[in-house]
């Protein structure tokens, strides 16, 4: 038995050996990828700065993936990182730091193709409404509006969003019927 038990234990090594080696390999291969490989196999993604204004406490401007780009908690912050007086205000002012990111991507509000709107007061949507449709366009983005309890500084909007740059400009289908 101790003979049989032996040779088992001994197929199960050079198995495990074999796997190592093969692991080893790929892992290899894989570390051997230069960045500039990566990139140009659109692995690779570029963050995006706005010039003249920093990230807010808890987001980030941008991060363009390929053609995507991706923004998180676009705030209504004025330039010294105090809130405005008016809400109205706040929601224009996000809307306008999106817009930025968009433009320090090369794109603008036509590349948006979904948008989130963070709000702390469902009584605040309509005045929301109000700014937002009047600063998107006429084919607006698929949308989301949710209200939060709380934002971070005591902030009333935020915005995330996705763009698509080179995309085929956006345009609202109505199902019939």
């Amino acid at each position: 038995m101790a003979a049989a038990d032996a040779a088992r234990l001994g197929d199960k090594m050079s198995s495990m050996d074999m796997t190592a080696k093969i692991l080893g390999f790929v892992l290899g291969v894989l570390c051997a990828v230069s960045p500039a490989q990566a990139q140009s196999s659109g692995g690779a993604y570029k963050v995006i700065k706005v010039e003249g204004r920093g990230a807010g406490p808890v987001s980030s401007s941008g991060l363009l993936a390929g053609k995507t780009l991706y923004m998180a908690a676009q705030d209504g912050r004025n330039p010294d990182g105090s809130l405005p007086a008016s809400f109205a205000q706040e929601v224009t002012q996000s809307l306008a730091h999106t817009r930025e990111v968009l433009q320090a991507s090369g794109m603008d509000m036509g590349n948006l193709v979904w948008v989130q709107v963070y709000v702390t007061r469902s009584q605040d949507i309509a005045a929301m409404n109000e700014v937002y449709w009047k600063s998107i366009g006429a084919n607006p983005p698929a949308r989301t509006v949710l209200v939060a309890a709380n934002l971070p500084g005591g902030q009333k909007i935020q915005i995330n969003a996705i763009a698509v740059a080179g995309s085929a400009k956006r345009q609202v289908i109505t199902p019939a019927g």
